[in-house]
């Protein structure tokens, strides 16, 4: 066997660094002016709470990195997504530089019909909590999508937020906070699905679009700077709610052993008398 000091000289291992639990993509979200994000898991929440996420609709990315849902359905400026766990963000939405088209989303087949947006976000979580804070600059226009399976919903719009307000909520009553109910005018209401025009009507103009949906969750949507009063409304709806659930857990407790507990007595009654 050769001397160890006749042996070629190796070179040391190198000691990897423990990856980190966000991503790249969401440690760099804070560093600058982003678009067309998309953030999407199964397991573990997006707690972006503490950052602020800038959404310029002026970058323009490569088409080759650039996801098209289809041809009805553009590429979204941010789009974050959760299976199991909550969402929390903080958006800051700058306007088109020169009036340059924006996304667009196409509500009907003729092109005539198509509407923009400036920018387009969507936030969807299956089994968490949604928080979402919205900031624009005027005279930026934002299409929002929301949706939450179970779970508080909290959206707070910007105050220069004007056109239509769309909430589904399937268990509960959706809750506006006080200054946001004044400047709504309710428009329609179809089945658990509830509309309202937030504005005025009769300022024309481009208009921005905001819905939330939920199944068995809570809705809470009111302006930026109001974290208290919404934090107070579902943390009673929270309370509210687990009380419910608790007295229907009892309810099926004493349903399914009273029944039981009263045959054993008359099992033990019959046996003693005959």
């Amino acid at each position: 066997m050769p001397d160890s000091k006749d042996s070629p000289l190796l070179p040391a291992p190198v000691q990897m660094k423990r990856p980190s639990n966000l991503s790249a993509v969401e440690d760099g979200l804070s560093t600058g002016p982003r678009n067309n994000v998309l953030i999407s898991r199964t397991f573990g929440g997006l707690d972006l709470e503490g950052k602020r996420i800038t959404v310029d609709p002026n970058l323009r990315m490569p088409d080759s990195v650039v996801r098209e849902w289809s041809y009805w359905t553009p590429s979204r400026n941010l789009e974050l997504a959760v299976t199991f766990g909550s969402i929390a963000a903080n958006v800051d939405v700058l306007p088109l530089a020169g009036g340059a088209p924006g996304p667009k989303r196409f509500r009907a087949e003729r092109a005539s019909e198509r509407k923009p947006y400036q920018a387009q976000l969507k936030f969807g979580t299956g089994t968490g909590n949604l928080t979402v804070h919205i900031r624009d600059a005027p005279p930026a226009r934002i299409y929002l999508q929301t949706s939450a399976n179970f779970g508080q919903t909290r959206i707070y719009l910007p105050r220069t937020f004007r056109g239509a307000l769309s909430i589904s909520s399937r268990v509960r009553a959706p809750c506006l906070s006080a200054a946001l109910q004044r400047a709504c005018t309710p428009v329609s209401q179809e089945g658990s699905t509830m509309r309202w025009f937030v504005g005025d009507v009769a300022e024309g103009g481009e208009e921005d679009y905001a819905e939330a949906d939920t199944t068995l969750g809570s809705v809470w949507i009111g302006y930026v700077g109001e974290e208290d009063e919404g934090a107070r409304a579902l943390g009673w709806a929270g309370m509210h709610w687990a009380k419910t659930t608790a007295t229907f857990m009892l309810m099926c407790y004493v349903l399914y052993w009273v029944p039981w507990l009263l045959w054993q007595l008359f099992s033990i009654l019959f046996a003693f008398l005959f």
